[in-house]
């Protein structure tokens, strides 16, 4: 398993940070990243308004992350920052007066 990471890390590594698979079509950094922006924004004011889809979409995509993160820090180049901020976010998603908050519930203790 360890070694079709680091072979999947060298791949992108040696394609010049595209993965070689992807192609240059809607997976290119000049589309994925403004569409990325564009859906975390959208996170955000969901969240600011009490949405539970916002809540979904940020802890999957806050583990879509710390998957990432955790295959770079096991090919050798880990990503502290990003790995601490997402771990926060989650530890902050999964509280329980956050999660009832989203459903739309008032808390019980």
């Amino acid at each position: 398993m360890k070694a079709e990471v680091l072979r999947l890390c060298e791949a992108v590594r040696t394609a010049g940070g595209r993965a070689m698979l992807v192609g240059n079509g809607i997976f290119s950094p000049t589309v994925r990243i403004p569409l990325s922006a564009i859906a975390s924004v959208l996170v955000v004011i969901g969240l600011l308004a009490n949405k539970q889809w916002a809540w979904v979409l940020a802890i999957v995509s806050s583990g879509l992350i710390l998957a990432i993160d955790l295959g770079w820090w096991w090919s050798g180049e880990p990503r502290y920052g990003s790995m601490l901020i997402n771990s926060v976010a989650v530890f902050y998603l999964n509280q329980r007066d956050v999660r009832t908050a989203l459903r739309g519930m008032v808390p019980t203790s």
